[in-house]
């Protein structure tokens, strides 16, 4: 335990100096010592990326840019934000849960518009977590509590509602349009409809799920509770990834290279980034309050060399120069 280190590497010469008179037991604690602050240096080279895969001028050159939306309750201003997603004109939805309500910004952050109000009639948020947008520009809002979805004009304007399995917690649209959700509670299930809300096939999983993303046609990836991240073709598994993390809180995102960006806001107030086959290759944020950095991250989704993440200070721009 990093904590545990830091307390015996900082208190401990000065508590055990009683015992100068014996010499062999001060040679096992400055061993112990040694050992123990060499660890945690192996720990931090590890977790800082020193010892990362080719990928390293990827992952590692990530800094922070802007901020995109302060935290408030006024227009363009978000409290607890959740999912991120864009259209296909290029303007960017939040799911702004702190607000029970969803905003429309263009890709330069101005703020254009806001829909959703507290309550569980149509058209409004109880707990919303994540969002997606099909080719033609709908919004779809999945909403934890009230176990639905609902689909809105770019407008913001209400057409439909469907119920989901309990506990939505993620959803993301295939390159075909089909809906994916998946959802987090004890009898979890990955759900797939169509545009009309019509449910095609669903299953279940053997642990909570907290996060989908879409690749194609035919293939999701979903985290789990248990810090596991499930490929399936077709419904199929064809492959799975045990992720190190504290918590069980797991949102991620995919870049064009396949690497996996995640967040986990119970654990860590930082970026991790693995490759395809789980290994860690790079991290990159502070930790802490204010402008630039981040405090319990929920989500990000990434265009190109910039990624947008959501966390407790709002909603935050991340570049690869």
């Amino acid at each position: 335990d990093d904590d545990l280190t830091d307390e015996i590497i900082n208190k401990g010469i000065s508590e055990v100096l009683f015992l100068e008179n014996d010499p062999d037991f001060y040679r096992l604690f400055i061993f112990l010592l040694l050992f123990l602050f060499l660890n945690k240096l192996s720990n931090l080279e590890i977790e800082s990326g020193i010892t990362w895969s080719s990928d390293i001028k990827i992952t590692s050159v990530y800094k922070f840019e802007k901020v995109f939306a302060s935290t408030g309750s006024g227009n363009g201003e978000v409290l607890m934000p959740k999912g991120i997603t864009r259209d296909n004109n290029g303007n960017i939805y939040i799911v702004d849960e702190g607000n029970t309500r969803v905003q429309k910004f263009d890709s330069s952050g101005n703020f254009i518009l806001s829909f959703g109000s507290q309550g569980i009639d149509t058209a409004q948020f109880d707990d919303p977590k994540d969002i997606a947008t099909d080719e033609w520009n709908n919004i779809y809002v999945v909403d934890n509590s009230q176990s639905s979805v609902q689909k809105f004009d770019s407008l913001g304007r209400f057409i439909k509602k469907c119920l989901t399995n309990s506990a939505p917690y993620g959803i993301s649209i295939s390159a075909n349009n089909t809906i994916w959700i998946v959802t987090a509670s004890d009898s979890s299930f990955i759900q797939e409809f169509d545009t009309g809300g019509a449910l095609i096939t669903e299953w279940k999983t053997a642990s909570g799920n907290r996060g989908v993303v879409a690749k194609g046609s035919d293939t999701i990836l979903v985290s789990s509770a248990d810090n596991v991240i499930t490929t399936y073709i077709n419904g199929s598994v064809v492959g799975t990834i045990t992720i190190p993390l504290k918590g069980v809180d797991c949102h991620f995102s995919i870049n064009e290279n396949g690497n996996i960006f995640i967040v986990n806001g119970t654990g860590y107030n930082f970026v991790r980034v693995f490759d395809s086959a789980g290994e860690l290759v790079g991290r990159f944020g502070i930790s802490g309050t204010g402008e630039g950095k981040i405090s319990v991250p929920y989500s990000l989704y990434i265009i190109g060399k910039k990624i947008f993440l959501s966390s407790n200070n709002g909603v935050g721009i991340y570049l690869q120069p």
